[in-house]
């Protein structure tokens, strides 16, 4: 658990060093990385000088302020919308291919959390999945057995984050 609570705090300083690059003051919410990490410290002045002196650098963390707004809106549509067995194999898929690995350390509670249920749907959700033979689920977290199938029982949002991220990033930097 001390890896993901390290990794929680470099989540929150990235994004807020990011928020702050582009002109915003601080953040009035808590953002929580959901996968251990590494991270390189730069004081938040630092960072926006080198931001604002870089036209480059300035549009990818622009770029990235956006995908970050695309995910939290289709979030909130996704709860109000979706079942916990599609939200949870939509937080599942989406973990794997930024994990590069198919195991996810996560607890019971935090994928609660996360999925935005109680734990009994979570639990429902986690044994159909396991049921259809596309996730291990124990103790020890998470392992992904069938990404294709996970992200075939996802809801269409994943889909949806995925196509924004794509068409964000492909876009073309202009030279200033």
């Amino acid at each position: 658990m001390g890896a993901v609570s390290s990794s929680r705090v470099r989540v929150r300083r990235v994004r807020q060093a990011s928020s702050d690059a582009l002109g915003f003051n601080r953040m009035p919410y808590r953002i929580i990385g959901q996968l251990p990490t590494k991270a390189v410290r730069i004081r938040a002045a630092a960072f926006r000088r080198v931001v604002h002196g870089s036209p480059v650098l300035f549009e990818r963390v622009a770029t990235y302020s956006s995908v970050v707004v695309t995910q939290l809106a289709q979030s909130a549509l996704c709860a109000r919308f979706h079942t916990a067995r599609q939200r949870l194999s939509r937080w599942l898929a989406t973990a794997a291919s930024r994990a590069d690995e198919p195991r996810i350390p996560w607890s019971h509670e935090w994928i609660a959390e996360i999925v935005g249920g109680p734990r009994c749907a979570v639990s429902q959700a986690a044994a159909s999945l396991r049921d259809q033979g596309l996730i291990q689920y124990g103790r020890q977290g998470v392992v992904i057995t069938d990404l294709r199938g996970l992200r075939r029982e996802s809801c269409e949002c994943l889909h949806i984050v995925e196509r924004a991220i794509r068409e964000l990033s492909a876009r073309k930097i202009p030279d200033r």
